[in-house]
Protein backbone atom coordinates (compact mmCIF):
# COMPACT_ATOMS: atom_id res chain seq x y z
CA UNK A 1 0.00 0.00 0.00
CA UNK A 2 1.26 3.42 -0.62
CA UNK A 3 1.46 5.87 1.77
CA UNK A 4 -1.36 8.74 1.66
CA UNK A 5 -0.53 12.17 1.05
CA UNK A 6 -1.47 14.85 3.18
CA UNK A 7 -0.67 17.46 0.81
CA UNK A 8 -2.59 18.08 -2.96
CA UNK A 9 -0.47 18.31 -5.25
CA UNK A 10 -1.97 21.97 -6.31
CA UNK A 11 -0.67 22.44 -2.56
CA UNK A 12 2.77 21.36 -3.52
CA UNK A 13 3.28 22.96 -6.33
CA UNK A 14 2.13 26.59 -5.09
CA UNK A 15 4.65 26.08 -1.87
CA UNK A 16 7.64 25.17 -4.22
CA UNK A 17 6.72 27.82 -6.18
CA UNK A 18 6.71 30.11 -2.98
CA UNK A 19 10.19 29.16 -2.56
CA UNK A 20 11.56 29.42 -5.68
CA UNK A 21 10.03 33.01 -5.93
CA UNK A 22 11.20 33.78 -2.72
CA UNK A 23 14.75 32.17 -2.81
CA UNK A 24 16.61 35.16 -3.56
CA UNK A 25 15.18 37.34 -0.25
CA UNK A 26 17.21 34.91 2.27
CA UNK A 27 20.75 33.56 2.92
CA UNK A 28 20.15 30.42 1.79
CA UNK A 29 17.67 27.74 0.39
CA UNK A 30 17.38 26.35 4.14
CA UNK A 31 15.66 29.42 5.50
CA UNK A 32 13.50 30.28 2.63
CA UNK A 33 11.66 26.61 2.99
CA UNK A 34 11.99 27.19 7.00
CA UNK A 35 10.45 30.29 6.37
CA UNK A 36 7.70 29.03 3.81
CA UNK A 37 7.07 25.67 5.71
CA UNK A 38 4.69 26.81 8.68
CA UNK A 39 2.59 29.18 6.52
CA UNK A 40 1.79 25.67 4.48
CA UNK A 41 1.86 23.58 7.19
CA UNK A 42 4.49 21.25 6.42
CA UNK A 43 7.77 20.58 7.61
CA UNK A 44 10.72 22.21 6.15
CA UNK A 45 12.15 18.78 5.33
CA UNK A 46 9.07 17.32 3.05
CA UNK A 47 9.23 21.20 1.54
CA UNK A 48 12.98 20.53 0.65
CA UNK A 49 12.45 17.77 -0.63
CA UNK A 50 9.69 18.71 -2.59
CA UNK A 51 11.69 21.35 -3.74
CA UNK A 52 14.38 19.31 -4.73
CA UNK A 53 12.68 16.98 -6.55
CA UNK A 54 11.00 19.75 -8.80
CA UNK A 55 14.35 21.16 -9.79
CA UNK A 56 15.34 17.40 -10.88
CA UNK A 57 12.21 17.26 -12.94
CA UNK A 58 12.81 20.32 -14.33
CA UNK A 59 16.06 19.77 -15.35
CA UNK A 60 17.85 22.22 -12.92
CA UNK A 61 19.38 19.62 -10.34
CA UNK A 62 20.81 16.34 -11.53
CA UNK A 63 19.02 12.50 -10.97
CA UNK A 64 16.32 10.45 -11.65
CA UNK A 65 13.49 12.18 -12.63
CA UNK A 66 9.21 10.88 -11.10
CA UNK A 67 8.72 9.93 -14.77
CA UNK A 68 12.19 7.64 -14.74
CA UNK A 69 11.59 6.44 -11.29
CA UNK A 70 7.92 4.86 -12.54
CA UNK A 71 9.29 3.61 -15.51
CA UNK A 72 12.14 2.10 -13.49
CA UNK A 73 9.77 0.58 -10.94
CA UNK A 74 7.80 -0.47 -13.79
CA UNK A 75 10.65 -2.85 -15.61
CA UNK A 76 11.18 -3.66 -12.28
CA UNK A 77 8.33 -5.36 -11.58
CA UNK A 78 7.88 -6.96 -14.52
CA UNK A 79 11.56 -8.55 -14.12
CA UNK A 80 10.46 -10.05 -10.77
CA UNK A 81 7.09 -11.23 -12.18
CA UNK A 82 9.41 -13.10 -15.11
CA UNK A 83 11.33 -14.71 -12.60
CA UNK A 84 8.53 -15.97 -10.81
CA UNK A 85 7.46 -17.34 -13.99
CA UNK A 86 10.58 -18.67 -14.65
CA UNK A 87 11.81 -20.53 -11.56
CA UNK A 88 14.34 -23.28 -12.34
CA UNK A 89 13.04 -25.70 -9.75
CA UNK A 90 9.14 -25.20 -11.07
CA UNK A 91 8.50 -28.61 -12.26
CA UNK A 92 6.63 -27.18 -15.41
CA UNK A 93 7.48 -28.26 -19.21
CA UNK A 94 8.96 -25.66 -20.96
CA UNK A 95 5.47 -25.71 -23.30
CA UNK A 96 3.57 -24.70 -19.95
CA UNK A 97 6.29 -21.98 -19.00
CA UNK A 98 5.89 -20.18 -22.14
CA UNK A 99 2.16 -20.45 -22.33
CA UNK A 100 2.38 -18.49 -18.96
CA UNK A 101 4.67 -15.90 -19.92
CA UNK A 102 2.65 -15.17 -23.40
CA UNK A 103 -0.51 -14.22 -21.86
CA UNK A 104 1.70 -11.99 -19.68
CA UNK A 105 3.93 -10.02 -21.68
CA UNK A 106 1.21 -9.51 -24.33
CA UNK A 107 -0.16 -6.22 -21.98
CA UNK A 108 3.78 -5.14 -21.21
CA UNK A 109 4.21 -5.28 -24.71
CA UNK A 110 1.95 -2.91 -25.30
CA UNK A 111 3.13 -0.59 -22.46
CA UNK A 112 6.62 -0.63 -23.60
CA UNK A 113 5.45 -0.10 -27.63
CA UNK A 114 3.59 2.98 -26.29
CA UNK A 115 6.35 4.55 -24.07
CA UNK A 116 8.28 4.26 -27.22
CA UNK A 117 11.51 2.62 -25.63
CA UNK A 118 12.58 -0.40 -28.57
CA UNK A 119 16.08 -0.60 -26.44
CA UNK A 120 14.35 -1.74 -23.32
CA UNK A 121 12.21 -3.86 -24.55
CA UNK A 122 15.29 -5.38 -26.74
CA UNK A 123 17.07 -5.79 -23.43
CA UNK A 124 14.32 -7.58 -21.84
CA UNK A 125 14.09 -9.94 -24.73
CA UNK A 126 17.38 -11.02 -24.52
CA UNK A 127 17.40 -11.59 -20.17
CA UNK A 128 14.30 -13.16 -21.02
CA UNK A 129 15.70 -15.28 -23.30
CA UNK A 130 18.73 -15.87 -21.17
CA UNK A 131 16.43 -16.97 -18.20
CA UNK A 132 14.28 -20.06 -20.90
CA UNK A 133 17.54 -21.13 -21.88
CA UNK A 134 19.05 -21.81 -18.18
CA UNK A 135 15.06 -23.32 -17.21
CA UNK A 136 15.53 -25.51 -20.60
CA UNK A 137 19.13 -26.63 -19.27
CA UNK A 138 18.58 -27.25 -15.80
CA UNK A 139 15.37 -29.90 -17.06
CA UNK A 140 17.71 -31.70 -19.29
CA UNK A 141 20.59 -31.81 -16.55
CA UNK A 142 22.91 -33.81 -18.03
CA UNK A 143 25.52 -32.85 -20.84
CA UNK A 144 24.83 -35.90 -22.90
CA UNK A 145 21.45 -34.86 -23.20
CA UNK A 146 22.29 -31.24 -23.32
CA UNK A 147 24.73 -32.31 -26.62
CA UNK A 148 21.41 -34.27 -27.81
CA UNK A 149 19.24 -31.78 -27.66
CA UNK A 150 20.67 -29.12 -28.72
CA UNK A 151 22.07 -31.02 -32.14
CA UNK A 152 18.25 -32.07 -32.39
CA UNK A 153 17.44 -28.31 -32.49
CA UNK A 154 19.72 -27.03 -34.91
CA UNK A 155 22.50 -25.91 -33.02
CA UNK A 156 25.66 -26.91 -35.25
CA UNK A 157 28.15 -29.88 -33.11
CA UNK A 158 31.00 -27.10 -33.55
CA UNK A 159 29.68 -24.43 -32.09
CA UNK A 160 28.55 -26.20 -29.33
CA UNK A 161 31.70 -27.74 -28.55
CA UNK A 162 33.90 -24.32 -28.97
CA UNK A 163 31.59 -22.89 -26.69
Amino acid sequence: MGKQNKFSPEVRERAVRLVQEHRGDYPSLWAAVESIAPKIGCVGSTLLEWVRRAETDSGLRPGVTTDERERIKALAALKQRIRQLTRRAGGRSMPQVVDRLRSYLLGWKGYFRLAQTPNVWRKLDEWLRHRLRATQLKQWRRGTTMFRENCAHWVPVRRWRDG
